[in-house]
């Protein structure tokens, strides 16, 4: 009679649990807005139509600073499966299809966390709310779900525990499992090398405890082996982004092309790069409570830490080094710090609380029932203001209007893009239309010309020259930062020039293009006056006003120049001159006071 009220109550917290899931599933089908996303789908379309992996780059403008490298290789092949499988969903059920994957592969994620807390004996409550915990930092606190190949990385960084886990106790499906796991991943994104170095880890945790089978060292190392069928064989081990930015320092000449893209990259740095502990402890609750739980669960257990297994140990450092470096890794160290730190506590319960404190089954299911109701609630309201599967907005990408603007008007040839437009431009103008920087960041020293154009065009006339050296006639860039209110001193440069038409201007972008012959038709039927670009920045450096940016002098000087653009001469000198009063070393801003200086002279 116990055994079955025992099951009842076991089937009551089963359901609950899928509840619970269920409505984390509905949250997480939010539009597709990861501006990565767009040139990983554009490379499936591209290997579907031709039948091939890609080869070469047929997206970016032809450049001898083209140069080739391991990370370029890398690129290019290292996500093929990935690729396919997006625009395969794209195919199937265009972008719904995308948003039910990407919600999938993450609730994936998180079940796969709870199973592995489950099957090591951890109570659900506790599971359920470590994974409700760990939600709030990659969704809420990071918003780390884009939609690219890492997902893939996310989802089986847990997925391959649960199979060393099972090859440990001896599982035979888990022999087949655990390599067909690291072929798949190694064809899907190169994170895999992360589960490579999981599967080693394993194996020396197994060897100091003498834990592992001869057939557990055996499967191990032929899952390490099969990982290197890919594209790139081994050579993505000195290829993953953490890793080649780190040798690059080395001045490894294959892989220096990487360093000043990835430098630019904000989730490849360090957390500690962009606030400080009790900026974090404020900021970031849900991350502070995992981190001082797993560290606490481990100070709970001090004087018994050989129970624990060696390799759960290794996992944790490995993971909390990762997470103290970049931002990007975040995500790993949250699932297996909370996998850890439950069964850490599991194991403090056992040793203290359990025989002292016997919590009736219905109470726990009660307990459960809460945990769920709460978070379910939670999880359901943000799908219902969210989700985008009853919605016409299936995905989001600021460039959207000025895409429709190059297709309708069928505009041709090379374009000098912003860098967070060039990812979408690949999927809405390729071929017609070639970029010259991208999310891929294939190219380092196109990446430096790119720096140099963008922010020192009036320096040695850099952006006559660079725009002439790639057979550039169009631009397409926006006039100022919405976030700090800087001004994009190109926009402002080819805003003065005569040799350079405005065609298009939003809130995300101004386009030009050069005044020459073949685009006399062109800027006939499309040219607009310059003065609305000028306006642009000022709408655009305005916005800045308020918050955090306000507070810096950056707007300023964009609002002079818009002042100066269109014929209001005394509102220029007066903010040029306050810009001026906090930046005073700053060339460019004293050229614009004397020009503006020089106007009001002759005006009189």
């Amino acid at each position: 009679m116990l055994d079955m009220t025992n099951n009842k109550y076991e089937l009551i917290q089963k359901i609950l649990a899928l509840v619970f899931f269920s409505a984390l599933f509905y949250s997480l089908t939010v539009p597709v807005s990861d501006p990565d996303f767009w040139w990983h789908l554009a490379s499936g379309k591209w290997m579907w139509t031709n039948g091939a992996l890609i080869h070469g780059d047929p997206f970016t403008i032809d450049s001898n600073l083209k140069e080739v490298s391991l990370s370029r290789d890398f690129i290019l092949k290292q996500y093929w499966l990935a690729q396919l499988v997006f625009y395969g969903a794209y195919l199937l059920a265009g972008f719904k299809g995308i948003i039910l994957l990407s919600s999938l592969v993450f609730t994936l994620m998180f079940y796969t966390c709870y199973r592995l807390m489950i099957n090591e004996g951890v109570n659900r409550t506790l599971a359920l709310i470590l994974v409700y915990i760990s939600v709030m930092v990659v969704v809420g606190e990071f918003n780390y779900i884009g939609t690219k190949p890492q997902m893939w990385s996310s989802l089986f960084s847990v997925v391959i525990i649960m199979l060393l886990e099972a090859l440990k106790k001896g599982k035979r499906w888990s022999c087949y499992a655990t390599p067909l796991l690291m072929l798949v991943w190694a064809n899907l994104h190169g994170g895999f090398v992360l589960g490579d170095v999981m599967i080693i880890l394993y194996c020396i945790g197994s060897l100091v405890s003498r834990t592992g089978s001869r057939q557990f060292y055996l499967v191990s190392i032929a899952a390490v082996l099969v990982s290197g069928v890919n594209p790139n064989g081994f050579k993505a081990v000195v290829s993953v982004p953490f890793v080649a930015t780190l040798v690059s320092y080395l001045n490894i000449e294959s892989l220096q092309s990487i360093k000043s893209v990835a430098e630019s990259i904000n989730e490849l740095q360090s957390i500690f790069q962009h606030a400080s502990i009790p900026g974090i402890v404020r900021g970031l609750p849900y991350f502070t409570t995992i981190f001082v739980l797993s560290l606490l669960s481990f100070a709970l257990n001090f004087s018994n830490l050989r129970r624990f297994k060696a390799e759960h140990y290794l996992l944790y450092v490995m993971v909390f080094l990762m997470g103290l470096s970049s931002i990007r890794f975040i995500i790993f160290f949250t699932l297996i710090a909370s996998f850890i730190a439950t069964l850490n506590l599991k194991g403090f319960w056992e040793r203290f609380g359990r025989d002292k404190l016997r919590i009736p089954m219905p109470a726990v299911t009660a307990l459960l029932l809460v945990v769920v109701a709460l978070s379910s609630v939670k999880f359901a309201a943000a799908g219902m203001k969210n989700s985008a599967l009853d919605s016409d907005q299936l995905f989001l990408s600021p460039f959207e209007k000025a895409a429709d603007f190059m297709l309708v008007n069928h505009l041709k040839g090379n374009l000098f893009n912003d860098y967070n437009a060039g990812g979408y431009l690949i999927w809405r103008v390729s071929p017609e239309i070639k970029v010259f920087v991208d999310g891929r960041g294939l190219y380092g020293k196109l990446f430096d010309s790119y720096r140099v154009i963008v922010d020192n065009p009036f320096e040695a006339k850099n952006y006559l020259l660079g725009l002439h050296y790639f057979n550039i006639d169009m631009v397409m860039i926006p006039g100022c930062d919405k976030v700090s209110g800087t001004l994009i001193k190109l926009a402002a440069a080819l805003l003065e020039d005569e040799q350079w038409a405005l065609i298009y201007e939003d809130p995300e972008a101004l386009i030009f293009i050069r005044d020459i012959p073949k685009n006399a038709d062109l800027i006939k039927r499309l040219g607009i006056p310059k003065f609305r670009g000028y306006r642009n920045i000022y709408a655009l450096a305005t916005i800045s006003r308020e918050g955090h940016a306000a507070k810096m002098p950056n707007w300023k000087l964009a609002v002079a120049v818009a002042y100066e653009g269109i014929g209001n001469l005394d509102e220029a000198a007066r903010w040029i001159d306050d810009y001026l009063k906090m930046s005073p070393n700053d060339d460019y801003a004293k050229t614009i006071k004397a020009r503006i200086a020089g106007k009001r002279l002759k005006a009189r």
